[in-house]
This record gives C-alpha cells, sequence and structure tokens, in this order.
C-alpha cells in the first residue's frame, strides 16, 4: 500500500481564513484570502497585529476551530482506498493546548487514528511515497530527501510567485492528487 504524508494547515485546515477572522475580531484590517502573499503571513498584515494574533492562536480553543477545506474529508476518504494517509504537522511552539487540539480536529474532521498522526518541524524525516504540503520550502527538502517519491507543493496565493525545482508538481485539486495516488505505483 502506498503512503501518502498530508501537511494539515494550508491543505486540509484553513489557517489562513481562521487568523483573519481573528484579526478582525481583534479590531486589525479586514483581509481576504488571496491578500496573504507570504507564507509567514505577517509579510502581508501589519506588523503591529502580531504579539495580539499570536496571543489568539495560544488560546484554548483556537486550533480546535480551524475550518476544513472543502473537499478535503472526501477526497482524505477515497485517498485511503488506495494509501495509507499520515498527517505531518508542526506544533505551534509556546502553545500548550495546540497539539492536543490538532490531534483531536485530526481525528473529529479526517477520521485520524493515532497512528495516522506525525508531530515533526523538519518534515523531510518522514517517508512516504507521496507529500503534500504548502510550504515550498518544505517541499523542496522533502523532495530533495526523497527524490524517488512524488512532491506535490498545495497551490495557496503565498506561494504561486514561487518557482519549483523539476520534478515537484503544484495543485489546487483534491481531485488530482487522488487521481495521482489512485495509479498503479
Amino acid at each position: 500500500m502506498r503512503r501518502i504524508i498530508l501537511d494539515v494547515d494550508g491543505v486540509s485546515a484553513d489557517f489562513v481564513t481562521r487568523s483573519l477572522h481573528t484579526l478582525v475580531a481583534l479590531g486589525g484590517p479586514q483581509l481576504q484570502h488571496d491578500d496573504i502573499r507570504t507564507w509567514d503571513m505577517f509579510g502581508s498584515i501589519p506588523r503591529e497585529w502580531e504579539d495580539r494574533l499570536v496571543a489568539e492562536w495560544h488560546r484554548p480553543g483556537w486550533c480546535a476551530g480551524i475550518p476544513l477545506y472543502a473537499g478535503a474529508q472526501e477526497a482524505i476518504m477515497m485517498l485511503r482506498e488506495f494509501a495509507e494517509v499520515v498527517f505531518v504537522t508542526t506544533a505551534m511552539e509556546d502553545a500548550p493546548h495546540w497539539m492536543w487540539e490538532r490531534d483531536r480536529w485530526l481525528r473529529q474532521h479526517l477520521n485520524a487514528g493515532s497512528r495516522d498522526i506525525i508531530f515533526a518541524a523538519s518534515k523531510k524525516h518522514i517517508w512516504g511515497d507521496v507529500f503534500v504540503d504548502d510550504k515550498v520550502s518544505n517541499v523542496v527538502e522533502w523532495h530533495r530527501a526523497h527524490p524517488a517519491s512524488v512532491a506535490i507543493l498545495w497551490d495557496q496565493p503565498y506561494n504561486r510567485h514561487e518557482a519549483l525545482p523539476e520534478g515537484v508538481l503544484r495543485t489546487r485539486s483534491w481531485e488530482q492528487v487522488v487521481q495521482l495516488v489512485s495509479r498503479p505505483a
């Protein structure tokens, strides 16, 4: 059985929209998802809001309230017909509730079990046949470490301007990921 490694935020969890709604609730500027042009969203959000927004990310319940991207749940169920699906996500530093809430979020929304969740900041150390992430540096590093496997960048407004090395794919579609994984190896 093939093994697909999926990042969470920016691939199946809409961290950006949750952050932007939180920013508005704090009295900050009203921005759209497409306004975020850098992976570090504070390249697009005024820095004076950074401490307040980060403090909200660290509050109990914030991670648990991140919305699921449309189509993610159904596609991941389909992927499980062809592959073992493992979620590899980075724990937010200094947020004592983050890992527990992320674990529960993955179980609730994507039917993940304890063996399906790995917390790792350096994702290149996790082997799989396919890796999907929204952060260019993660995808490039993973591709270098696993050149015989398939590395896919999940297209987002904040990564569209970045060139990818040969052999790294880009997608905006769960259907494309499912199609790629369902092909015989």
